[in-house]
């Protein structure tokens, strides 16, 4: 009887591990090409594209993709071993000297700056990543370029 009840809940978990709602699946990124990039208003700057936050969506959707939500954002960060902090001046420089978290954001296409989510908060802010240091924190300065990878879905 205990082997059935244990298979039971073993197979109930893998069916809902696979489900179209896991939250664990794996994202595939996107950067946008420069002829997107600079025809939609962005700069092509350091093999990426940087854009203020009103372009950054119109860029993705162009690239065939979206702006990603600030969790998936932040989940690169810790996936990578770095230690995420919600405050641009409190944020420890842990991560910069970091090799093994540098180099873990950079093979998946990052580069060290600020990128934009697909989250805003009030009505002139906007949730950016600052990869370099592991940092997400909401941003007034939506007319600022930061750098866009896109979320394919």
């Amino acid at each position: 009887m205990k082997k059935l009840l244990l298979i039971g809940l073993l197979t109930q978990n893998l069916l809902i591990a696979n489900s179209p709602t896991d939250k664990t699946k794996a994202i595939t990124w996107t950067t946008p090409t420069k002829s997107i990039c600079e025809k939609s208003g962005g700069v092509a700057k350091y093999g990426g594209c940087k854009s203020n936050f009103d372009n950054a969506s119109k860029i993705c959707s162009i690239s065939g993709g979206r702006l990603p939500k600030i969790e998936e954002l932040e989940k690169i960060i810790t996936d990578c071993g770095g230690i995420l902090t919600h405050n641009f001046n409190t944020f420890s420089t842990k991560n910069e000297h970091n090799k093994k978290y540098q180099s873990c954001y950079q093979k998946r296409g990052f580069i060290y700056y600020l990128y934009w989510s697909s989250d805003t908060v009030k009505e002139s802010f906007a949730m950016m990543a600052y990869f370099r240091y592991g940092a997400s924190w909401e941003s007034p300065l939506r007319a600022d370029g930061s750098y866009i990878r896109c979320v394919v879905e």
